[in-house]
């Protein structure tokens, strides 16, 4: 039962880097039409802001505090446009955030600029920032607050929302909706949701594999290219006929589920995920950052048991089992880190 769990989750990520060949062999597929999402995959250039000023660096009370930010896509690996930039602060700790969208500056499409209304003195200011770009992906602040497993609500973020979905070639909730991201020193957690319930298999021929992809440039990969490099992804993938979630590293490697470093608790529609940011980065990650996506398969479960017993290496045969329809989300540039300042002392972290 294992090599079957483990062969599922290969299916699943083997579909994600041949998506050419099986969108041609798609056709009309389950649900009409070509399938989109494959599309959608290839789509991986997150906006980026290498660059945050904040002045007065040590406010005094009566004092606006601006914030200036460098946004931008990289204009050498994608056409898209930054399309918004936003700050979300927070006064003395509290966890519900206001949003201030910032404005381009008139003399430069990748500054944007915009302020925090003065506080008094010994008031602590949080913020963090998020952009997203002309297609939906986005780079966004996640700060470090998790304090347990599962973890609260106001201790995760919203990283990504794909409610509106319009690709429609996932059948009932296989479709992820939305996607909740938080950090402490150790550890990435992860809230997944679905349109219903996570199910284990649809008409009795496929069953449901969802996945989480996790890219994290470092000096073992490249920390300067970000482009297309899903190759490189460390995966969280869940299989709900086996309830098991497991870890692949860099699609190079075999499927683990290493003891301790990985968790997961499944309550109706949502999936909680919990993984040691060691398995996924090195401390050589010299950005800092993170990109993130998910996207979820229909394994054919009468393909696989031919599969089984073939070599891994043939591509034919792995072809022959490529999941139907694909669902993919947007990516998300996500840094573990905010912003703290107390008026009268200046930067606290």
């Amino acid at each position: 039962m294992k090599k079957v769990y483990f062969l599922f989750i290969f299916l699943l990520l083997f579909s994600f880097c041949r998506a050419s060949a099986a969108e041609e062999r798609l056709g009309p597929g389950i649900y009409g039409g070509n399938n989109p999402a494959f599309g959608q995959l290839n789509e991986d250039i997150t906006p980026d802001f290498p660059q945050i000023t904040i002045f007065p660096a040590e406010p005094e009370e009566g004092d606006e505090l601006y914030v200036v930010v460098e946004c931008f896509v990289d204009e050498y690996k994608s056409e898209n446009e930054v399309e918004r930039v936003s700050l979300f602060y927070s006064v003395n700790e509290e966890r519900e955030f206001k949003e201030i969208n910032l404005k381009r500056t008139r003399d430069s499409k990748i500054m944007w600029w915009g302020s925090i209304p003065a506080q008094k003195r010994g008031t602590t200011i949080d913020f963090y920032l998020s952009a997203e770009d002309s297609v939906g992906n986005k780079a966004i602040e996640v700060p470090p607050l998790v304090r347990s497993f599962p973890p609260e609500d106001e201790d995760l973020f919203l990283i990504i929302s794909d409610g509106d979905d319009t690709l429609k070639v996932y059948p009932d909730d296989l479709n992820i909706t939305d996607i909740y991201a938080g950090f402490d020193e150790d550890n990435l957690y992860l809230k997944v949701k679905v349109k219903g319930k996570f199910s284990s298999s649809y008409r009795g021929k496929f069953a449901y594999v969802y996945g989480v992809g996790v890219v994290c440039p470092d000096v073992r990969t490249d920390p300067v290219r970000w482009n297309h490099e899903m190759s490189s992804a460390q995966f969280l993938g869940y299989l709900p006929l086996m309830n098991k979630i497991g870890f692949f590293r860099n699609m190079e490697g075999i499927m683990e589920e290493p003891k301790g470093k990985i968790k997961s608790k499944k309550e109706g529609g949502t999936l909680y995920l919990s993984c040691q940011r060691d398995l996924i980065s090195s401390k050589e990650n010299v950005l800092g950052g993170m990109k993130i996506f998910a996207a979820t398969a229909l394994a054919n479960i009468q393909k696989i048991g031919s599969l089984l017993s073939a070599d891994l290496e043939n591509v034919e045969e792995m072809e022959a089992a490529l999941p139907e329809p694909v669902d993919g989300t947007n990516y998300i540039l996500v840094y573990p880190r905010g912003h703290r300042i107390e008026v009268g002392r200046g930067k606290l972290k």
